[in-house]
């Protein structure tokens, strides 16, 4: 009975590490998050996103993203799978695809393609996604005659608007479209840095202040405060992003995250405080969407065979919470505790070392079976 009771103690040992080589692994990410976010990479969707395109947004448990022939697509965040949405493959070109996607409180889906119709206006569209897919879409030629680059929605007003710039030195301009998507009307211009300087992304703080964002070519990101009001700039250059600046998206209570663009970081904002770092990414971060408790980024590979390809992680606040009272917490509760809090940076490994865990617990097993008969 002695030396049944140390083998079975010995294949506890064994099990309970491998069950924790399991748990505390996952599919590689390419962020390395700050606690107490963790990240994990998403396999790549099918078809790839358009090369250079790396807008995305989410709508019940889909990433919306452009695929490589154009059309519009609705990445199952479950399976994997890839549904088409939209055809939208006579907007598309041979170095751009729709993009700037905006899921809007009403279940629209906006996005812009920066195609200049005949007389030299840029053209927006939207469609409907609570219906089936694929799903038509409408078109609206705006007055706009600079090139598009985002939407935004406001949330205390649920109006959507939309900016746009000169090529080279020139202009900012910040639109507002009618609910009735029939016309966009300008609410506010201003200078840019110059002529290496572009769109940013574009989010409100409240009812009437709007972030808007500008990336200088090489160097930094910024937010300028405006007055939708009355359009004038409140406060130029409010917050700073060292190596760009390329989305932004609400999370809980709509506090405001953005992504850097060449500066591969994810930042949490903080008022007219320095910004929160939470996580960096191998590549430039480009798109940030929320859904769900989770934040959805895409990364845009500037180097390598891959060039232009773009890449999707999953990244998320795994801050504990309390275990009420009333709900059962076993026996078995102390190794989610190990792994719950855990280094983030462990959790975002690849089941590399379980698969290679597997085959030495087998091993060891048997030769402990093997000596106990022997004895």
């Amino acid at each position: 009975m002695k030396k049944v009771g140390i083998f079975i103690n010995w294949v506890l040992i064994l099990v309970c590490c491998a069950v924790a080589g399991l748990s505390a692994s996952d599919s590689s990410a390419a962020i390395t998050p700050v606690a107490p976010f963790q990240a994990e990479a998403l396999p790549d969707p099918n078809p790839p996103a358009f090369i250079y395109s790396s807008s995305i947004a989410y709508y019940n448990n889909y990433l919306i993203y452009a695929g490589d022939d154009g059309q519009i697509y609705g990445y199952n965040l479950d399976s994997g799978d890839s549904v088409i949405i939209a055809d939208t493959r006579s907007l598309k070109s041979g170095f751009t695809a729709v993009q700037g996607f905006l899921v809007s409180s009403d279940d629209y889906l906006y996005f812009h393609d920066n195609y200049l119709f005949p007389n030299g206006l840029q053209s927006i569209y939207r469609l409907q996604l609570s219906g089936g897919w694929p799903v038509a879409y409408e078109t609206l030629v705006t007055d706009a005659t600079s090139a598009i680059f985002t939407f935004t929605e406001n949330p205390w007003t649920n109006a959507i608007w939309f900016s746009s710039s000169d090529f080279g030195s020139g202009n900012f301009y910040l639109y507002e479209i009618d609910s009735g998507f029939t016309k966009a009307t300008l609410r506010s211009s201003f200078a840019k840095k110059g002529d290496n300087s572009g769109n940013g992304p574009i989010i409100f703080e409240d009812e009437t202040t709007l972030l808007y964002g500008e990336s200088v070519f090489g160097e930094n990101g910024y937010f300028h405060q405006v007055d939708t009001a009355t359009g004038a700039v409140i406060q130029a250059d409010y917050l700073t992003f060292t190596g760009g600046l390329a989305d932004a998206t609400y999370g809980d209570n709509n506090r405001i995250y953005v992504t850097s663009g060449g500066g591969k970081t994810i930042f949490e904002l903080q008022g007219s405080a320095e910004p929160l770092a939470i996580g960096t990414t191998d590549n430039d971060a480009q798109g940030i969407v929320y859904g769900d408790d989770n934040f959805y980024i895409s990364e845009l590979i500037l180097s390598g065979a891959d060039t232009g390809k773009t890449s999707l992680d999953k990244f998320w606040d795994a801050s504990p919470t309390p275990v009420p009272p009333t709900s059962s917490s076993g026996g078995g509760g102390g190794g989610g505790c190990f792994i719950e809090n855990a280094d983030p940076g462990t959790l975002s490994q690849n089941y590399a070392f379980s698969y290679l865990l597997f085959p030495v617990v087998l091993w060891l097993g048997i030769g402990i079976i093997m000596r106990l008969r022997r004895e």
